[in-house]
């Protein structure tokens, strides 16, 4: 029991996100982590596997497609991640000093990319967070079948860590994997897309870049489209 005790307070210290913030959401949570949830989730070879037979050939060769280019390799290990599966959460010391200079940078950075992507994406409350501000497919009818599972939100930042999470291409979540700057959600695969990825919390200016660009990568497969506009975003329209 108190083992128990200790494991609910510290899934409460993560912060609110996705569950009940209570017992409830505690035990929902290992219910889908014993259920459902992957272990090892640095493992790419789930992308290699055949598609669903359900699929479009449209679909699946959206989701082979490319759209990031090759990425440095982060710098240091992996960061730890917490062991419950909602809310999925990087473990970190408290923010150093320079962590004002790198909220502003994550901030200004997510901002950006809404306001160049304006024509085929908007921000609104995060539907898989239940707080916070996710990007979101603007038209839904040019949206992966994967968006539904997603509820059409591409990506969003936790203010509580600043790791994020994004629906990436299949080769998109090997190259991110790979270099070192995240790994796959527990259920990725089976109640998220298989695409969807955490993000390791940015570490400097030059890490926010690589991690916009992550999204953008992002933004690019969830909406069919490339390139940016200027633009504002001003609230979310988007239904499914």
């Amino acid at each position: 029991m108190r083992a128990c005790v200790h494991d609910y307070h510290g899934w409460l210290n993560l912060g609110e996100g996705g569950l009940p913030y209570n017992v409830g959401g505690w035990v929902i949570q290992w219910i889908l982590k014993l259920t459902m949830a992957k272990r090892n989730t640095i493992d790419i070879e789930c992308y290699a596997r055949p598609l669903p037979a359900d699929l479009t050939e449209v679909e699946k060769r959206r989701n082979t497609i490319k759209h990031l280019g090759p990425l440095l390799q982060r710098l240091g290990s992996r960061p730890k991640v917490a062991h419950w599966v909602i809310p999925h959460r990087q473990v970190r010391e408290k923010p150093p000093s320079r962590s004002l200079i790198q909220v502003s940078a994550c901030r200004h950075a997510f901002q950006s990319l809404a306001n160049e992507r304006q024509h085929v994406a908007t921000i609104c409350t995060s539907v898989l967070e239940r707080h916070g501000s996710g990007l979101f497919v603007l038209d839904s009818t040019k949206a992966p079948a994967v968006a539904v599972q997603s509820r059409g939100e591409i990506t969003h930042f936790h203010e509580s860590d600043w790791s994020a999470h994004a629906t990436l291409s299949y080769p998109d979540c090997e190259e991110v994997i790979q270099k070192g700057w995240g790994e796959r959600h527990g259920l990725s695969g089976s109640l998220l897309p298989l695409g969807y990825t955490l993000l390791y919390a940015p570490e400097s200016e030059a890490d926010v870049q690589v991690v916009q660009s992550i999204m953008a990568a992002a933004v690019e497969f969830m909406t069919g489209e490339t390139g940016a506009r200027e633009g504002s975003v001003e609230n979310c329209e988007y239904t499914i």
